[in-house]
C-alpha cells in the first residue's frame, strides 16, 4: 500500500466558490478509498447552505438520529454505505468538522479533514494521486503538513520578534 502524506490546501485569496469547487474535486479524487467518516454539523449555519447540502444534511439526520430536534447540532460517525457516503461528502465543506478515513480503522487512516466550514482542509495523498491533486489546486497551493507547520512556527517567531522590537522602540 502506498504511503499517504498530509497536504494542507493553501487558499489565500480564493473566493468561496473556488474553495468549494476544489474541495469537491479532491473528495471525488479520493472517494473510492473513503470507508468511514465523522461529520459535525452546526444547524445555526444551515440557512447559508445550498438547498442540496441542506437536503443531504436532513437525510443524514433522519438516518442517524430520527428523533432529534432539527435545530440540534448533529454528529455523524459511521462506516459509510454509498448513500450515506454521498451525503457526508456533500455536506463536508459546510460542516464545523468533517473527517474521513480509509479501510483499516481510524488510527493513521486519515484521508480528508475539513475544519470550520471549509476554512482549513487537509488531504492525505499518495505519490500517484499528487499530480492530479496539484492539477486541481495548483502545485503552489499544496503544502505538506510538515511544511505548513514549519511556516507557522517561523511566522510565529517573526511575529513575536516584531512585537518585542516594536515595544522597545
Amino acid at each position: 500500500m502506498e504511503e499517504r502524506v498530509g497536504y494542507v490546501i493553501e487558499d489565500d485569496g480564493w473566493d468561496q466558490e473556488r474553495g468549494l469547487h476544489t474541495s469537491y474535486q479532491l473528495l471525488d479524487l479520493l472517494a473510492e478509498h473513503i470507508v468511514a467518516g465523522e461529520v459535525e454539523l452546526e444547524w445555526y449555519t444551515s440557512d447559508d447552505w445550498p438547498a442540496a447540502v441542506r437536503a443531504a444534511a436532513d437525510r443524514l439526520a433522519r438516518r442517524v438520529a430520527p428523533h432529534r430536534n432539527i435545530d440540534e447540532d448533529l454528529c455523524v460517525i459511521a462506516e459509510l454505505d454509498e448513500s450515506t457516503k454521498s451525503d457526508c461528502l456533500l455536506v463536508a465543506p459546510f460542516a464545523h468538522d468533517a473527517s474521513f478515513t480509509r479501510a483499516g480503522g481510524w488510527r493513521d487512516r486519515d484521508i480528508a479533514y475539513f475544519h470550520d466550514e471549509n476554512y482549513s482542509r487537509i488531504f492525505w495523498l499518495t505519490e500517484s494521486e499528487l499530480p492530479a491533486a496539484a492539477a486541481i489546486v495548483g502545485p503552489d497551493n499544496l503544502l505538506t503538513l510538515e511544511e505548513y507547520h514549519r511556516r507557522r512556527r517561523a511566522g510565529s517567531l517573526i511575529g513575536r520578534l516584531r512585537n518585542h522590537l516594536t515595544r522597545k522602540g
